[in-house]
């Protein structure tokens, strides 16, 4: 199926139709966030250009990386506490964490700083 709708990101994430009479792509909606125009674009009936659907193994890493960011905030930067809310042995959360980049020591700092005072 030919593709009708594309997604960018300048300052909001500008969801764009294809024009098939001028041949080129025209934006037409300003999102706050990618996943309101993949709505958007449902909603319509619409399909999203190739260029805009992530290989898996990218949207993989990605996920995991904002899952345990969130998780590892949510249990105020422990380890221990984070892989019990993730349900998985702490072990395996060290592993996922270094798999994707993530620090603890950084979030509990990025954490602190966040604090007023």
């Amino acid at each position: 199926m030919k593709p009708t709708h594309r997604i960018a990101q300048d300052d909001r994430w500008v969801l764009s139709v294809w024009n098939e009479t001028l041949g080129y792509w025209e934006p037409t909606l300003s999102f706050e966030s990618r996943e309101e125009a993949e709505d958007a674009v449902r909603d319509l009936g619409g399909v999203l250009a190739p260029d805009e659907v992530k290989p898996f193994c990218e949207a993989k890493r990605a996920f995991e990386m904002d899952y345990a960011r969130r998780v590892l905030r949510t249990a105020g930067g422990e380890v221990k506490r984070a892989a019990e809310i993730a349900g998985k042995h702490r072990r395996d959360f060290y592993v996922l964490m270094r798999r994707v980049g993530i620090d603890p020591g950084a979030i509990r700092k990025e954490m602190r700083r966040a604090v007023p005072r």
